[in-house]
């Protein structure tokens, strides 16, 4: 019979590995994607980085494009920014980052 501790310990590490994505990967840099209409990079670096500094303070950053549009408005955003404590700015700088994300994304799948 395996050790309590043992078992713990493959438990642990076979969940950080199916969760290790580079920052990149799960928060593109603004510059590598196109700011929808009436969006600032300024305004989308921002939300960036509100995300990344502090959304990722509790846990690891989710990958953006894993979660609809409506899951981010409908769900995500309203419990972590509570969460997270941020500002009605804050808020919408990373709603704004994310809308871009998703979208760039969604553009940038091939055409079937």
């Amino acid at each position: 019979m395996k050790s309590p501790q043992l078992y713990l310990l493959s438990l642990l590490c076979a969940g950080s590995l199916s969760s290790c994505v580079s920052l990149e990967t799960a928060a593109p840099p603004v510059a590598t994607i196109a700011p929808p209409n009436q969006t600032s990079y300024t305004h989308l670096n921002s939300g960036r980085e509100i995300y990344v500094g502090k959304c990722t303070k509790c846990h690891s950053a989710e990958i953006i494009v894993k979660h609809s549009l409506d899951d981010w408005k409908g769900d995500i955003m309203p419990t972590m920014s509570k969460k997270a404590k941020l500002s009605p700015a804050e808020e919408a700088s990373v709603m704004a980052y994310v809308n871009a994300v998703i979208k760039g994304s969604a553009s940038a799948q091939p055409k079937i």
